[in-house]
């Protein structure tokens, strides 16, 4: 339902938006009454050639606020001067502001970087260096060739394991960069191998019109040594226990407790689960550390603050400890259509459990 009421939201500032804009263009002494409802068409159709409709929408809705927050500081100040300024200065500087903005937005998706984070436990002998991928939408910001780069950077610091957080193909993931990416994955050397759990979008939505299932996916995986958990566990080097869960919108997935019910709780357990959602029972299960994506990171600002009152999500981006539990929740290396992130950036995630 809140997903129903966003998009809602958004088309009604998208409509309101480019309304509003064509108006403000006008005070630039524009005299031609549809000039500036051209300007915005041609404006929007070159951004949904560079971008897509999505991403276009989303620009125009922050060229509407930010220029309807720039009017309001600037109708403030000429009261407090009580004197006009000589030229538009509220539009000028949304102009020149707006696509500083939306620019580092589009070089946040794109520049993938590497956030560390190091944990301390008194279960293990050894030291473990647990690689972390998420939401990587095959083909909305990088193809599986892209992808392997990232793998073979993430190989340089020689991790034990490897986990697969979910949103690894999306509806828009063509079956053969599906079946290279998985190639790739199988190729990585790692020291324990690479685990995997399923997102809401691995599944599919739409799934018959890109030319495979969730099954299919699975059986590309497996083939190449990836091992998909749902709702299982894997025991590596008689230390660590590798959980991962069904996506939170599979009606029939375990509870936290149920997963861990006959595990030697002596042992470190690592949890994967792609949606943020379930901190309580996870915290209450003697589970050390979960990993999750899904959030993008809050996506744009002001979506980061305001996504702890509007959403299921327990934590939208990085590091929280509850109990025992550690948390971690990666914006994932790359975007779900929308091909900027004002609020976070792109990232793999390299965590030192000590």
């Amino acid at each position: 339902m809140i997903w129903v009421l966003l998009i809602l939201f958004c088309l009604a500032f998208f409509t309101y938006g480019i309304l509003y804009i064509c108006n403000r263009i006008k005070k630039f002494g524009i005299k031609n009454k549809y000039l500036p409802y051209i300007i915005v068409v041609l404006f929007i159709l070159i951004l949904s050639l560079i971008f897509n409709f999505i991403t276009t929408a989303i620009i125009i809705i922050h060229y509407f606020v930010i220029w309807l927050f720039m009017d309001i500081i600037f109708m403030i100040i000429k009261k407090i001067r009580k004197k006009d300024f000589k030229h538009y200065v509220a539009g000028i500087i949304t102009i020149v502001f707006v696509p500083i903005y939306i620019g580092i937005g589009v070089y946040n998706v794109y520049d993938v970087k590497v956030t560390k984070y190091d944990i301390k436990t008194n279960k293990l002998n050894d030291k473990y260096k647990v690689a972390l991928i998420s939401d990587s939408h095959m083909g909305t910001t990088f193809n599986a060739d892209k992808f392997n780069d990232y793998l073979k950077e993430i190989e340089k610091n020689n991790p034990d394991i490897l986990l697969i957080a979910g949103d690894f193909v999306d509806d828009g993931t063509t079956k053969a960069d599906m079946i290279k990416a998985c190639e790739y994955l199988g190729q990585v050397k790692t020291k324990y191998g690479v685990y995997f759990a399923h997102g809401n979008h691995d599944k599919g939505y739409y799934a018959e019109k890109r030319g495979y299932s969730s099954a299919d996916l699975e059986e590309e995986l497996t083939k190449n040594n990836v091992k998909v958990l749902k709702d299982e566990n894997i025991l590596i080097n008689n230390e660590i226990y590798i959980l991962g869960r069904k996506d939170a919108e599979v009606r029939n997935r375990m509870s936290a407790q149920d997963l861990v019910k006959d595990l030697d709780k002596s042992k470190y357990i690592i949890d994967i689960n792609h949606q943020p959602t379930d901190y309580d029972n996870e915290s209450k299960s003697n589970i050390d550390l979960v990993v999750s994506g899904h959030t993008h990171g809050g996506q744009f600002i002001p979506l980061g603050l305001l996504s702890p009152y509007v959403s299921e999500n327990d934590n939208i981006y990085g590091y929280k400890k509850i109990n025992n539990t550690n948390f971690i929740v990666t914006s994932g290396i790359s975007d779900w259509e929308l091909k900027l992130k004002t609020g976070c950036i792109s990232e793999y995630v390299l965590i030192n459990i000590n």
